[in-house]
């Protein structure tokens, strides 16, 4: 009796003390994605988004009150489910060797994070094209030279130029300040962060972080905007580059979770895994969905020419 007891408290113990360090872990790690979208809690299985046109401007009030009626664009983005897992040897547990497993567990956090991270950058350099995650809220490619909202003006968030054209860092620049809404209204677009890969990372350092070019001439575009870098940027997508402006409420992305991630155990000192194969199983799951934002606050070029 005393030593199913004491095999049934160090399990428990196990349980608590991987729960908690499982947590920290995912608490205290650095992750892109509330930099890159607003993360949305839904209680359904999809999310309809009605993006609504422009939000009338403020103006002299003559008269009535001026109304302007919002034109609803429907945009769905849908659930999937992820996971992951680890399995514990018993032996490992009655011999205290739980130390060796404890960066795994920290591993298994950063799986987690990494993962919405490397999928949220993975819509962005999928977004030139609607093949594989689909058209924007407009009903074209993210990044398009087609966008337009009502009866607005037809308006561009593609680019092609290389980072290392000179005048690629411009254009965009100029590009997205251009930007207005369907009444002509400037949207007052001003980009805060350059997302590269690591191909790119020196090009942008050069290019942001030199006070002084090559001639010794002060580097006008010095702290320009922030510089951040993407894993997930590398292979067919290293030459890629993004412009952004994430100073708004509003993101370029959208993080839609119906279940936020948890820390699962199969520990039970009777349960069917131990008696069966003598092992323990610690994992995570969750349920979420990623779709597009606003292309408005994104240029983007896959840096083809």
């Amino acid at each position: 009796m005393s030593g199913k007891f004491l095999d049934a408290e160090k399990i428990a113990a196990t349980l608590v003390g991987f729960n908690t360090i499982f947590n920290e872990a995912l608490a205290n790690m650095a992750s892109q994605a509330a930099l890159f979208a607003n993360v949305i809690a839904t209680t359904k299985t999809s999310e309809q988004f009605n993006w609504l046109g422009a939000v009338p401007a403020f103006q002299k009030w003559i008269g009535e009150r001026k109304i302007t009626k919002l034109r609803a664009a429907n945009y769905t983005i849908g659930i999937d489910k992820y996971a992951t897992g680890l399995e514990v040897d018993q032996d490992d547990l009655d011999d205290d060797q739980l130390g060796i497993f404890l960066p795994k567990i920290r591993d298994l956090a950063g799986k987690v994070v990494e993962h919405v991270d490397l999928m949220i950058m993975d819509y962005i350099a999928n977004g030139f094209a609607t093949t594989k995650y689909g058209a924007g809220y407009d009903g074209v490619a993210f990044f398009s030279a087609s966008h337009k909202n009502g009866d607005g003006p037809t308006q561009t968030n593609l680019g092609t130029a290389t980072l290392d054209d000179t005048g690629a860092f411009d254009t965009a620049m100029q590009k997205m300040a251009e930007l207005v809404d369907e009444n002509g209204t400037p949207l007052s677009i001003t980009p805060t962060h350059l997302v590269v890969g690591p191909k790119l990372w020196r090009t942008a350092l050069d290019l942001l972080k030199a006070q002084f070019g090559a001639n010794g001439a002060s580097n006008v575009h010095f702290g320009a905007v922030e510089l951040v870098k993407s894993p997930r940027l590398v292979g067919s997508y290293a030459d890629y580059w993004f412009l952004m402006d994430l100073g708004k409420s509003l993101k370029p992305m959208i993080h839609l979770v119906r279940r936020p991630v948890q820390f699962r155990s199969v520990v039970g000192a009777d349960s069917i895994e131990k008696f069966l194969r003598d092992k323990l199983y610690f994992g995570a799951d969750a349920r979420y969905g990623f779709g597009y934002g606003l292309w408005e606050l994104v240029y983007g070029s896959n840096g083809t020419t």
